[in-house]
């Protein structure tokens, strides 16, 4: 299940760590859409593993 910005800046933490991290790294990637990101950095913002990324 994805999710749309809004819902992604809206909902906390732990909320966010129910979702699958492919559902994580979309939602962060829509909230910011205006930048590119390294596997990596995505990681380190969503708290998952680089390799999950």
């Amino acid at each position: 299940m994805s999710i749309d910005r809004d819902t992604f800046e809206n909902t906390s933490e732990d909320e966010l760590e129910e979702l699958s991290v492919p559902d994580q790294v979309l939602g962060f990637l829509a909230a910011n859409q205006d930048r590119a990101f390294k596997a990596r950095e995505i990681a380190s913002q969503i708290s998952v593993d680089e390799g999950a990324v």
